[in-house]
């Protein structure tokens, strides 16, 4: 992907903003990125930056000087050490954004010492390349690869002989993963040693001895040697519209009120690719914020894919989550398909590497991002409390008095606030503070050490130096505040009540704030 110049006479290479034609139709589409300064540096997976001569931590400093970190491209990728896949998925951690992309992954799921040995000599089912053990075994998880939860904190559970019990499954299921029942078992038994291949890898690696037959479960597969031909494909069919579809490139396919005629060119849901087939294991599709924005497809509508179309978790194109993006670029590979000699582009290219430019241009923009925080009606966190009105009665000397009905009453001065973080960073730390002022003054009175619970279960406390996304907290209005608001003979009396919300990732701070107007109603005397 380093752009360089060339003295190509075609045009699909020329970059009209920086006036130079490039090796590849990589470098003139990120040239013409009117919002960005792209500057890629290569870096080979063997480079002894990434090797384990150094720690992973040692690897992640390296890492973290760049913004971001693309993996790929090759057909069979080349494999990763396991310090270097520790540091990214610590890379990931800190919230910077990662794109990967075709046959990072692969289906080896033990060291290759670890295989049969025939005749003296290692062997890994015959014909088959041995790579990406180290990406399987550390980095699924973190790039949304492990439906089973095979390789997380549960792997023993998942992988052990013996069935899940109720409790593992509630764990499994509350960490976001899903539970593989054995078929016919009535969701009694569970099944064993889950890696969640895909239908596709299933099919090519899962018997090699015999043809399968040309039709199976209703839909084609192929009968060559390793099974896979019939699942090769040159088209992508749309799922969803987005960032990532539109800029900086519109790769909106007809369906999607595309108007570029090389990418609307199949009609309908499809847009025409470089060949490329699928990859090895199921999304899980349990996690929040995952997005399937392309899968493959086919033209011809007796294809494998046009019997089972949109196969987001199987058939994955591009999806993403968070800082974590993955693009199926990279199967088809070699100078031929980034420009011929006269620099001139096929239609299937371009529209890869507009879509590869747009992916990850939104994968840059998914790092870290502010809080936001919100003031509630109610423990739902469903409806935006702008106003709080406290009752107040005039004494005997006309000054006000809180009613004692309310003073008493925890819940008419209960403020329920809910925090939403979308940073998928595991180091991320949320905290909440508050503070107000009156009348819309300038003098800001800090309230420390308000005791806050959960709204769901207000008996259990919570940390507001320690708060979790995605929750609502409630707390009691300070009796300070009530005396302030008390207080206040003011024509227009009110108090401004501030939450501000600090996520901190490492040594960098993101905020959000919100306001409640806290506000009196005075009671008439009637005689």
């Amino acid at each position: 992907m380093t752009s360089a110049s060339a003295t190509y006479t075609g045009t699909d290479c020329y970059s009209t903003v920086t006036k130079k034609s490039y090796l590849g139709i990589y470098g003139k589409l990120l040239a013409d990125v009117p919002d960005f300064n792209v500057t890629i540096t290569t870096i080979a997976a063997n480079n002894a930056k990434l090797t384990n001569t150094n720690t992973a931590a040692a690897v992640l400093t390296y890492l973290k000087s760049y913004d971001m970190l693309v993996i790929g491209f090759d057909d069979m990728y080349q494999e990763l050490g396991s310090n270097a896949a520790d540091a990214i998925v610590s890379y990931i951690g800190t919230g910077r954004s990662v794109l990967f992309t075709h046959d990072t992954t692969s289906q080896a799921n033990v060291p290759f010492s670890s295989y049969m040995s025939q005749s003296g000599v290692k062997s890994f089912g015959g014909d088959l390349a041995y790579w990406g053990y180290y990406f399987n075994k550390i980095l699924r998880p973190a790039v949304n690869l492990d439906r089973y939860g095979i390789r997380s904190s549960y792997q023993e559970k998942v992988a052990d002989e013996s069935a899940l019990t109720s409790s593992d499954i509630s764990s499994l299921k509350t960490a976001g993963y899903s539970i593989a029942y054995a078929p016919g078992s009535a969701r009694n038994t569970t099944v064993d040693e889950t890696q969640g291949y895909t239908n596709y890898a299933l099919y090519r690696y899962g018997d090699r001895t015999s043809n399968l037959a040309a039709i199976k479960e209703g839909y084609l597969v192929s009968t060559d040697v390793d099974k896979s031909q019939g699942r090769e494909t040159g088209y992508v069919s749309q799922l969803n519209e987005g960032q990532i579809t539109t800029y900086p490139y519109d790769v909106n396919t007809a369906a999607f009120g595309g108007t570029d005629s090389e990418v609307t060119d199949p009609g309908g849901y499809y847009m025409s690719v470089a060949t490329t087939h699928e990859q090895y294991y199921q999304i899980n599709m349990n996690s929040d914020n995952i997005v399937v924005w392309y899968c493959l497809a086919n033209k011809d509508i007796n294809g494998y894919y046009s019997n089972l179309p949109n196969d987001a978790t199987n058939a994955y194109y591009i999806f993403s989550r968070g800082n974590v993006t993955y693009s199926g670029a990279g199967h088809t590979s070699g100078d031929k398909y980034l420009a011929d000699t006269k620099g001139n582009v096929g239609n299937q290219y371009e529209n890869e590497a507009k879509l590869f430019v747009n992916t990850m241009i939104a994968a840059y923009r998914t790092a870290n991002e502010k809080p936001t925080v919100s003031f509630t009606e109610t423990s739902d966190g469903t409806l935006k409390k702008n106003y709080l009105f406290l009752s107040m009665d005039s004494g005997s000397d006309n000054t006000d008095v809180v009613l004692s009905s309310q003073a008493a009453d925890a819940d008419a001065r209960t403020v329920y606030f809910k925090v939403t973080d979308p940073n998928l960073s595991t180091a991320k730390k949320i905290a909440a503070s508050l503070s107000y002022t009156v009348d819309d003054g300038t003098d800001v009175t800090s309230l420390p050490d308000v005791p806050v619970y959960l709204a769901a279960d207000p008996t259990k406390a919570a940390d507001a130096a320690n708060l979790t996304g995605g929750l609502v907290y409630e707390f009691t209005l300070p009796d300070s505040v009530v005396e302030a608001i008390r207080s206040d003979t003011s024509e227009d009396a009110h108090i401004t009540l501030t939450i501000q919300v600090t996520t901190t990732i490492e040594d960098a701070s993101y905020t959000g704030t919100d306001t409640l107007q806290i506000r009196k109603i005075g009671l008439f005397k009637l005689s």
